[in-house]
């Protein structure tokens, strides 16, 4: 790749040097050339048609490189911010981290060749850091634990909910946040496809007026969460502990609750079929 650049830089310097060499040839011949275009020269016309021609070759060739050069200093831009935004992620100052995930955020949406990098990078800060950040969060509020770490928000309403009124750049994409540590995270709104929560602890969480498609919470302990969203479809709830959940409407499609663990507070939709860890018989929520 490096020796084609090479290669393409070195025809652009020789056509630009062409370019150059011609008009100096012109300015050196001029008057030997200016009578060419008398009257009385039957050539005339058709000199003054190949240098209209060939001008208009080399402003072609000039601005093309233009182009090639603007187009490679914004590249050199991009790449600049998106490696700025990654070091904030490690900063140990929330404003710094933040200001780092906003940018990312706006590197995502407007350059697609980073799309994907972005919805990783996003992913993995969550599954490494939320844990931390939910310690973190409880020890510097402790007269309002209900709050959920700034960061983490962000980067939920970032992954699954409109920006700017438009959908999610993410929503197509498979998110991965298994064995993360969600507490008082709002996912309201939000669309939640093929996303995994694998062994994932989530407290207190809402998922409320949004869709949830194809999402797998095998091995998850759920405590004190709602699920109010417009549909549940094809969602797995299997091995899950459920602690004081609620399940608000009776929208779900192909989910399947095996061998979970339920208090008497939980409540799924009336009908639902699941089965219990301790003795894996079928059973029919509240009949």
């Amino acid at each position: 790749m490096r020796n084609r650049s090479l290669i393409r830089g070195g025809l652009w310097v020789l056509l630009g040097v062409a370019v150059v060499a011609f008009i100096l040839w012109v300015v050196l011949n001029f008057d030997c050339l200016s009578q060419y275009f008398t009257k009385d020269n039957p050539h005339g016309e058709l000199f003054k048609v190949c240098l209209t021609a060939f001008a208009g070759i080399g402003v072609f060739i000039t601005f093309r490189y233009l182009g090639k050069q603007v187009q490679a200093m914004e590249k050199g831009n991009v790449d600049t911010r998106f490696n700025t935004a990654v070091e904030h992620l490690g900063s140990n100052s929330s404003t710094i981290v933040l200001g780092g995930i906003h940018a990312l955020q706006q590197i995502a949406v407007s350059d697609k060749n980073y799309t994907t990098v972005v919805h990783n990078l996003f992913c993995s800060y969550l599954r490494e850091n939320s844990a931390e950040l939910n310690k973190v969060n409880k020890a510097n509020h402790e007269m309002a634990p209900d709050k959920c770490p700034e960061r983490i928000q962000v980067l939920i309403d970032y992954l699954f909910k409109p920006y700017n009124k438009k959908e999610s750049v993410y929503k197509d994409f498979e998110t991965d946040l298994s064995y993360v540590e969600l507490r008082n995270c709002n996912f309201n709104w939000g669309t939640l496809n093929n996303c995994k929560f694998r062994e994932a602890f989530l407290t207190e969480c809402h998922f409320g007026r949004g869709t949830l498609n194809e999402c797998d919470f095998r091995g998850g302990t759920l405590t004190n969460c709602y699920f109010a969203a417009k549909t549940f479809t094809d969602c797995i709830f299997s091995e899950v502990t459920f602690t004081n959940c609620h399940f608000l409407h009776r929208n779900l499609t192909r989910c399947s609750f095996l061998y979970i663990t339920l208090d008497s507070l939980t409540e799924l939709p009336k009908g639902t079929e699941y089965s219990l860890k301790k003795d894996h018989t079928s059973r029919k929520f509240g009949e």
